[in-house]
């Protein structure tokens, strides 16, 4: 496999589709940290967003340098991110954001696969 890095890794898996795209992707992330934005809460929890159709995600950025972070926010071993998605009640999925705005969304049934 040649190195891509991981933002194009994201966006040619947005435009294929394809699983071997998706697997390089993952591979990729594997041993690698995601972040996520946190409530403003005195609790702070990873906010749910909608992503459409009634949908519920959490969004995973690959970059702690992401501007849509917020001041609040966390960043996790992608092994573990999965695993905490995994145990989130009406979560549908995970989107994995890159720095540009290309994106790839994850099923709670890909995720469980995933982790097993």
């Amino acid at each position: 496999m040649e190195n891509h890095t991981v933002d194009e890794l994201i966006e040619r898996a947005a435009l294929s589709k394809s699983d071997e795209d998706y697997n390089n992707l993952f591979n990729k992330l594997r041993g690698g940290e995601v972040f996520f934005n946190l409530t403003d809460s005195e609790k702070p929890t990873v906010p749910m967003v909608d992503v459409g159709e009634g949908m519920k995600a959490i969004v995973f950025y690959v970059s702690s340098k992401d501007s849509r972070l917020t001041n609040r926010y966390g960043g996790i071993a992608w092994q573990k991110g999965l695993q905490m998605a995994s145990k989130m009640k009406n979560l549908d999925g995970v989107v994995i954001q890159g720095i540009s705005d290309s994106w790839v969304a994850i099923s709670q049934k890909t995720i469980s696969n995933m982790i097993e």
